[in-house]
C-alpha cells in the first residue's frame, strides 16, 4: 500500500484491538459468524495487497482470526494483562506478515 493509507492488515488488526479494548471495558463483541465474515473481508483485502500470502485457506484463517479475537476479548474482559493481549496480537501480525515474505521469496 502507499503512504496514503494504512495496510489492509493494519486495518484488520486495528479492528481487533478496538473490539478487545471495548470488551475490557464491558462492551460486547459481535457474534462469532460476524467476526468470521469481517476477518474474511480484511484477510482477502490483505491478500490482494500482498500483505499476506495469497495461498492461505481464507475461510480457515478467518475462523482462526475470529477465534483469536473472541478469545482475547474474553481474556481482556477477565482482566488479562493488556500488554500480554497486545503481544498476542503483535505475534499474530508477525506470523501473517511472514507468510507474505515467504510467498514472495518462493517466486
Amino acid at each position: 500500500m502507499t503512504a496514503e493509507g494504512p495496510r489492509p492488515l493494519d486495518l484488520l488488526l486495528g479492528f481487533a484491538r478496538t473490539l478487545i479494548e471495548a470488551a475490557r471495558h464491558g462492551g460486547s463483541v459481535p457474534p462469532f459468524d460476524e467476526l468470521v465474515d469481517r476477518a474474511s473481508a480484511g484477510l482477502l483485502t490483505a491478500m490482494a495487497f500482498r500483505d499476506i500470502a495469497r495461498d492461505l485457506d481464507l475461510r480457515g484463517l478467518a475462523t482462526a482470526a475470529a477465534a483469536a479475537i473472541d478469545g482475547l476479548a474474553a481474556a481482556a474482559r477477565a482482566g488479562a494483562d493488556p500488554e500480554a493481549v497486545a503481544a498476542a496480537l503483535d505475534a499474530i501480525e508477525d506470523l501473517l506478515t511472514r507468510t507474505a515474505a515467504r510467498s514472495e521469496s518462493a517466486r
